[in-house]
């Protein structure tokens, strides 16, 4: 026993009186026997006696907490006395404003998990029990009852009196009264444009302009095509640099693939992506297009500049530099479909780059015949291509006889107000550092991210790509 310079002996500390010096401990820590109020001895060191770090064996915070409840609201209860324990919480006997006596811990008090006697779930049954079907407003027309969600929400479909369209909204919603219209009166100007757009293109069509899917809202749907389509601000809808509410990096790509495990195919449009490119993709996949048999159509090779012209007009991401073979459909002379093909890349076998079809066309086995004259000709080990998440399901791959291997990480863009977007590769660190040498920083673990946050840059992830393999010498079910 070391000879200690402060002796405690005698003292007290809160509920602590110390007897005697003890053993040291495992630290070298002067150690004291000390008695509780309650009759429990332990050993306490001379900083957690001096500190109030220990009080005492546990009773003190069970005794303070035993009547600083008593006569305070928590929701519809007000503690009365405590009447017993469990598992170390205090159990309060509690009255509800409707007069009803129940016991309830305080931790299920100090949480809010329980505010009532029950009556407020029984009151809230028996709102959600009410029917809205038929309902009207100045702004709305409740017209069917759906279906009742994961989450419990009853979903109901309604008519905007504004415009006319179809939407869906929750009963909650309905009976907070904060529904005044499908989006038509509040939504993003995108949103609206595109919408009426849509609508230009099908009229007479069901068109939602909220749908819910598990949780989840898509900005418009089409029912009757089994299509939702997202329109995406650059800000709200950004990672790094938003000022409001990060979204996570796979935020874009996991709702692609949960509407796709739900049979619905899933458009993202980004706003600096909206151009009349796209509104001509949107036109070909919603309008009826000449419908020609593929059987009438000659294969030709053609060439690497007529195919990248093709793509420049009919694809989404134009020509592609890298592309080697190229196959055309051409129907009364007229070129009407371009199938491209990148050379081997390694051990991955051979791409495939891009697949179009003109404007207004549908080639009935298009994809099937361009593909299959090059297998006959080249005959590759195996071929493999990506499809855009943003866009495509990948379905033309899957009647090539592709197999799916999964999604790859996200791309993204960076956007800066009034300067537009700048993509991934054009923001590379050494093109930075040439064209803004005043932000450019060694020292920073990321000099793209150091110096377009600078600029106030935003980072918005898109849906990446899915990736399909084709293996000519495994036999498959659907034969090209």
């Amino acid at each position: 026993m070391s000879k200690n310079k402060f002796d405690l002996t005698g003292q007290t500390f809160y509920y602590w009186t110390v007897l005697q010096e003890a053993e040291p401990n495992k630290h070298g820590q002067t150690q004291w026997l000390c008695r509780c109020k309650c009759g429990t001895v332990r050993t306490i060191t001379t900083g957690s006696l001096r500190s109030g770090k220990s009080k005492s064996c546990g009773c003190y915070k069970s005794e303070i907490n035993t009547n600083h409840l008593a006569g305070k609201r928590f929701g519809r209860l007000i503690p009365i006395r405590v009447v017993g324990k469990n598992q170390r919480a205090n159990v309060w006997e509690c009255k509800c404003d409707c007069g009803n006596i129940i016991n309830v811990k305080s931790t299920s008090l100090m949480n809010g998990t329980t505010t009532s006697c029950g009556c407020k779930m029984k009151e809230y049954q028996e709102k959600r029990a009410v029917d809205f079907t038929g309902t009207s407003t100045s702004d709305i027309t409740v017209i069917s009852k759906d279906f009742t969600n994961h989450a419990g929400s009853v979903i109901y479909t309604c008519k905007c009196n504004h415009c006319g369209n179809l939407f869906t909204c929750t009963d909650h919603a309905l009976r907070q009264g904060c529904v005044h219209s499908c989006g038509c009166t509040y939504g993003s100007s995108l949103e609206n444009e595109i919408a009426d757009y849509i609508k230009s293109l099908i009229p007479g069509k069901t068109i939602l302009r909220s749908y819910n899917l598990e949780k989840h809202e898509i900005d418009i749907y089409l029912p009757d095509y089994k299509i939702g389509i997202e329109v995406n601000g650059s800000v709200i809808h950004s990672t790094e640099g938003n000022p409001y509410n990060p979204k996570p990096k796979l935020y874009h790509q996991n709702k692609f693939l949960l509407a796709k495990d739900n049979g619905i195919r899933l458009i993202n449009i980004f706003d600096v992506f909206w151009t009349d490119k796209l509104k001509s993709f949107l036109a070909n996949l919603l309008q009826p297009s000449s419908r020609i048999p593929a059987r009438k159509c000659i294969c030709c090779i053609v060439t690497k500049a007529e195919a990248n012209k093709f793509f420049d007009i009919y694809h989404l991401q134009g020509g592609n530099r890298n592309s080697k073979w190229h196959y055309g459909l051409y129907f009364n002379d007229e070129l009407i479909s371009v199938m491209s093909f990148g050379t081997k890349r390694y051990s991955k076998g051979i791409e495939l780059i891009r697949y179009a079809v003109k404007s207004g066309f549908l080639v009935l086995g298009g994809a099937e015949k361009l593909f299959k004259h090059f297998l006959i000709d080249i005959n590759p080990n195996s071929v493999f291509t990506y499809s855009d998440n943003n866009y495509f399901s990948g379905e033309v791959y899957k009647r090539l006889g592709f197999q799916e291997q999964g999604v790859t990480t996200p791309d993204y863009y960076w956007f800066i107000n009034h300067k537009g977007y700048y993509s991934r590769e054009s923001c590379q660190p050494h093109k930075l550092k040439q064209k803004y040498p005043e932000l450019y920083d060694e020292t920073a673990k990321s000099v793209e991210t150091d110096i377009m946050l600078k600029l106030k840059g935003k980072r918005v992830y898109m849906c990446g790509n899915t990736r399909w393999i084709f293996s000519p010498r495994v036999k498959r079910k659907d034969n090209v």
